[in-house]
């Protein structure tokens, strides 16, 4: 690979570095599952600052082009991650998709304690095993894309547990509009360890068949998780502020 050619500097380079690697993905350059070299590697090759590489690698992991795994490096994913809906609306400017995960969140917290607690009340004994083999499979995983994944398998399967149908869509719908967001909140140590955390406490209360207990559970978890969002939307209006003033 010739990484020469993106040593050009326009206004934002971290910009063009975003957009001509994902240049290089789209165009099968680099295949998935190809491995990027290491961020002071690639900061060298492009002529660039490690902090310009960072952001340029985010914003691709954003649009799900490439998976950061722990311990292992960063890696080429499916290209056709890029085209499914709102996969960077945190990151829109404001727009309606980043207001919609707004509502989003509030219409979790509305309904997925409820549905919680009926899972509690209804989970036999092959949906608890279910719950507690996604939770071990999330709790060991390393990947923030593989996560993300099983993240919305446990919480498909808690509203499985309730044996109703049209509450399994519910979680369907709202999961389809958080993607992006469940991949970025389970970034960072504190961040993963506050989730593992808070997803123990929804399956230890429905194997014990408490539904208070899973309600409660489930309404700290999504007020964990709003917060994120929230946080993750100031900054957003802050930086825009500051691309507006420059």
């Amino acid at each position: 690979m010739d990484w020469s050619a993106l040593r050009t500097r326009p206004a934002s380079v971290t910009s063009h570095v975003e957009a001509r690697l994902e240049r290089l993905i789209r165009d099968g350059e680099l295949p998935d599952g190809a491995r990027l070299p290491s961020e002071r590697a690639l900061a060298e090759l492009l002529g660039v600052s490690r902090s310009s590489i960072r952001e340029a690698v985010r914003e691709l992991w954003l649009k799900g082009l490439v998976d950061r795994r722990q311990g292992h490096g960063t890696f080429v994913t499916s290209r056709t991650a890029v085209d499914e809906p709102f996969m960077r609306h945190v990151h829109d400017r404001l727009g309606e998709a980043a207001l919609a995960v707004v509502k989003v969140m509030d219409y979790r917290s509305a309904l997925e304690p409820a549905i919680a607690a009926r899972a509690a009340a209804r989970a036999g004994a092959a949906d608890v095993a279910r719950l507690q083999q996604l939770f071990a499979a999330f709790e060991a995983e390393t990947s923030a894309i593989r996560s993300a994944e099983l993240d919305a398998a446990f919480h498909h399967a808690v509203a499985e547990a309730t044996a109703n149908s049209l509450l399994v869509q519910v979680v369907e719908f709202s999961g389809e509009w958080l993607r992006a967001t469940r991949r970025e909140a389970l970034q960072g140590r504190r961040r993963r360890a506050m989730s593992i955390a808070s997803h123990r406490a929804v399956l230890r209360a429905i194997a014990a068949h408490d539904p208070v207990a899973a309600a409660a559970a489930m309404e700290q978890h999504i007020r964990e998780v709003s917060a994120f969002v929230e946080s993750r939307l100031q900054r957003n209006r802050r930086r825009v502020a500051r691309e507006e003033r420059t």
